[in-house]
């Protein structure tokens, strides 16, 4: 018996891994995707000299998507970050932005604006 493809809308990381476990189990699967490449909205995109990230480039080492990967056999490489936050250029200079909503009644009101 011929099994019909299972279809999978979206290929961000959520359902590549759908895609690779139904694939493993025999399934066929068929992967549509709106974008020009996989990954959903963990993309970098580069204008000159600045990388601008549209969307999750960090993964929690002990959550659910980390195990997946792991059973999947993809290793994660990259480090923990410095924890100096986002930053922005403004007036030529480079400002640590916020990351905590606390920290942003520490911004002093020059820089709010």
């Amino acid at each position: 018996m011929k099994l019909c493809p299972v279809v999978i809308v979206g290929g961000g990381i959520g359902g590549l891994a759908v895609a690779t476990y139904l694939s493993r189990a025999g399934r066929p699967v068929v992967v549509y995707e709106k974008a020009s490449h996989l990954g959903g909205r963990a993309h970098t995109r580069s204008r000159g000299k600045f990388r601008f990230n549209l969307g999750p480039h960090a993964l929690f080492r002990g959550g659910s998507g980390a195990v997946v990967l792991r059973e999947l056999g993809i290793s994660v490489t990259g480090g923990m970050p410095n924890g100096s936050g986002a930053i922005a250029f403004r007036g030529g200079r480079c400002l640590n932005l916020p990351t905590l909503p606390l920290a942003f009644l520490r911004i002093s009101p020059a820089h709010r604006t």
